[in-house]
C-alpha cells in the first residue's frame, strides 16, 4: 500500500470575519470576532495495486454533500469527512440551518472550501511512501471523554492510533465531542482535536488525519473545569499523553488489500413522529427553547425521505471503518460490536453529509433522540449488510 498526505489551510480570510457565523451552536447569536488557530484540510490518499482510496478531513461543525459531489468527480472513492469543532464556519446545509439562511459572505466561504478541495484533489503533490504493516493501537480516553447524558454510564471510551511501518502516526479516531469551547466564543478554532492533531504533526513531522467517531453523546462537559483557549490545551496535552505513552499494541496488519465500498438510499425520515412527539410532551424538560426551535425549524423543512450514503473501508477485512452521514451516539458502536465481534469496526460520523444524530435509543425523549431524523433499523441493517458483503 501507499500513502501519501497532505494539508492546506481553510482558515477564513479577513473579508469573512466579522461577516460570519460560527456553527454548532443553536444559541450562538454572535459573528465570527478572529482567528485563535487556523483549520485545515487534511487528505489521505491510498492506493494499492487495484485501488485508489482519498480520506479528507475538514476542520468544520459537519459536511455539506455539495463538496462529497465535487470531491467524487474528481476522485470516485472518496470520503469527506470533519472533526465538527463548533468554532468554525457555518457549513450551509439544506435542512439543518436551524432556520437561519445563510449569507453572502457565508455562502462564499462554502464556496471556498468546495473550490480549495477540488483544487488539491486536481492537483496533489505530497510526499509518499510504502506501508506494508500498520500498527493499530488503543488508548481509554474516558477520564476526558465521557456520556454527557449520563456521566456514570460505564462504557469505556476508546481512541485508536493507526501508525505506520516507522510507527509514525497517521490516522487518529477520536469518538468525543471537540466542544471545549462555549457557545460565547467568537474565534476560529479546531477545539480539542485540532490542537490534539497539531501538536502530533509537529512531533511526528507527519500529517495526521482525524475521524471522529460515535461521539454523538460523548463530550468534555464533565471533565472540563472551564471553556477557554487554556482549557482546550490542558485537555489536549493530557490526551498527547495517552496516545503517546498509554497506548496499547491491538493489532499490527501486513496490509495485502483495502477496499472501499459504498451503497446509496432513500431513507424514510421520523418527521411526522418526531413533530408527534414534540406536541404530545412537556418539552422544557428535555430541551432548552433555543433547542426546541432549532429542531422546529428543522422539521418544518425536513423532506419525507432523505438521500443517505454508508461507505466502508477495509485493510484487510479486519480492520474496517463505516463512514455515516450522522451523528452516531456512543450505544450505535457498541452495538455494532456486539454484532462483528470477529473484526474491529469503527464508525466515523460527520461524513458526506450532515442529516442529524443516529441513535439506538428511539424511545428515550433526549436531545439526541429527537435530533435523529432517520429509522435507527433501517439504517443499522444497512450497516450490517455492507460489512457482510465486503
Amino acid at each position: 500500500m501507499i500513502i501519501s498526505s497532505l494539508k492546506n489551510n481553510i482558515t477564513p480570510t479577513q473579508k469573512h470575519l466579522n461577516n460570519i457565523r460560527l456553527d454548532g451552536y443553536a444559541n450562538r447569536i454572535n459573528y465570527a470576532s478572529g482567528i485563535h488557530d487556523d483549520i485545515y484540510l487534511r487528505i489521505l490518499h491510498l492506493k494499492d495495486q487495484s485501488k485508489n482510496i482519498v480520506l479528507a478531513s475538514l476542520e468544520l461543525v459537519g459536511v455539506n454533500n455539495l463538496w462529497q459531489k465535487s470531491a467524487e468527480r474528481i476522485a470516485n472513492n472518496s470520503v469527506i469527512t470533519a472533526t465538527h469543532t463548533h468554532s468554525a464556519p457555518r457549513i450551509c446545509h439544506d435542512y439543518l440551518m436551524w432556520g437561519l439562511q445563510c449569507n453572502e459572505y457565508e455562502i462564499d466561504y462554502l464556496n471556498y472550501i468546495n473550490n480549495t478541495l477540488s483544487s488539491v484533489l486536481m492537483n496533489q503533490v505530497a510526499s509518499s511512501h510504502i506501508v506494508n504493516n500498520i500498527f493499530f493501537y488503543e488508548t481509554e480516553i474516558t477520564s476526558i471523554c465521557r456520556n454527557r447524558d449520563n456521566p456514570r454510564e460505564s462504557s469505556k471510551v476508546k481512541a485508536y492510533i493507526i501508525n505506520d511501518d516507522n510507527d509514525i502516526p497517521f490516522i487518529l479516531y477520536f469518538p468525543c465531542h471537540s466542544t471545549v469551547l462555549g457557545f460565547d466564543n467568537t474565534y476560529i478554532s479546531g477545539d480539542l482535536i485540532g490542537y490534539v492533531v497539531s501538536q502530533l504533526e509537529r512531533e511526528s513531522k507527519n500529517v495526521v488525519l482525524p475521524l471522529i467517531g460515535a461521539a454523538g453523546d460523548i463530550s468534555t462537559r464533565y471533565t472540563r473545569v472551564k471553556q477557554d483557549f487554556s482549557e482546550v490545551e490542558r485537555l489536549g496535552n493530557q490526551i498527547i499523553d495517552l496516545v503517546n505513552n498509554r497506548k496499547r499494541l491491538i493489532n499490527e496488519i501486513a496490509v495485502k488489500e483495502i477496499n472501499y465500498k459504498t451503497i446509496d438510499f432513500l431513507a424514510k425520515t421520523r418527521k411526522n413522529i418526531l413533530i408527534n412527539i414534540l406536541n404530545g410532551i412537556n418539552k422544557s424538560d428535555i430541551v432548552r427553547d433555543y433547542e426546541l426551535n432549532a429542531i422546529m425549524n428543522t422539521l418544518k423543512v425536513l423532506p419525507e425521505k432523505v438521500s443517505v450514503k454508508i461507505g466502508l473501508l477495509a485493510f484487510n477485512k479486519s480492520l474496517l471503518f463505516v463512514f455515516v452521514p450522522f451523528e452516531p451516539t456512543y450505544d450505535v458502536q457498541l452495538l455494532l460490536n456486539e454484532h462483528t465481534h470477529d473484526k474491529v469496526v469503527l464508525l466515523v460520523g460527520y461524513s458526506y453529509d450532515y442529516l442529524g444524530y443516529l441513535t439506538s435509543q428511539e424511545e428515550s425523549f433526549t436531545y439526541e433522540n429527537l435530533m435523529t431524523f432517520v429509522y435507527f433499523n433501517e439504517i443499522f441493517n444497512k450497516i450490517i449488510n455492507l460489512i457482510r458483503d465486503i
